[in-house]
């Protein structure tokens, strides 16, 4: 709490140092490694819009806020309402710190595909299999384009197996979801090419 108080403290007295913006960014990496969800994400939206690290700060607020979802799911006495809230704060967070790289042409990271493959999840955790689709297979740089489990290039990055089962089978339940089977077999079909590369 005291970094915070001292992060709060720069930030009054100057605004525009980009040093507070790595200051902020520190803090909400040092909740991240203490399991201090909540404090990580709100140390990373304070970070300006106009900082080379909004991108990163962006998707990392949205996984924090992810990593509450998972650590609140599993409480009995979890509020359906709060939980649906989180996910929302999360998915739009990785959309911003998502469209934010792509607008600037920054090169795929991991932490993208993570991110790109939650913000499809929470539309399918929020009943929403059309926004699925879209998050998996019709974005900028769609997930399903953007993964090997090969040796990785400028477009695809490499990924565990595991990883790209998971992409193509949320894709599947997804196009299932929506009644388009052609379009379910070509996800499982897909699925078997990335996983031979």
């Amino acid at each position: 709490n005291q970094m915070k108080l001292l992060a709060e403290l720069f930030e009054t007295r100057w605004p525009n140092d980009p040093q507070v913006d790595a200051i902020w960014m520190n803090l909400g990496q040092r909740f991240d490694a203490f399991a201090r969800p909540l404090d990580a994400a709100d140390a990373y939206v304070k970070i300006k819009e106009k900082s080379e690290k909004h991108h990163l700060a962006q998707l990392s607020a949205g996984l924090a806020y992810w990593n509450q979802f998972v650590d609140e799911a599993s409480d009995e006495d979890a509020n359906p309402d709060a939980m649906v809230k989180r996910l929302k704060q999360a998915r739009d967070l990785m959309i911003s710190g998502i469209r934010s790289a792509e607008e600037r042409n920054l090169p795929l990271t991991s932490q993208m595909l993570d991110a790109k493959y939650k913000v499809a999840l929470i539309g399918a955790r929020l009943g929403n299999p059309e926004f699925t689709v879209t998050w998996l297979e019709k974005t900028k740089t769609p997930l399903i384009d953007s993964i090997t489990t090969g040796k990785g290039n400028k477009k695809k990055l490499a990924v565990t197996e595991e990883f790209a089962q998971n992409v193509f089978q949320l894709l599947y339940q997804a196009k299932t979801s929506l009644n388009d089977l052609n379009g379910a077999k070509q996800a499982l079909e897909r699925l078997s090419s990335v996983l031979d590369s």
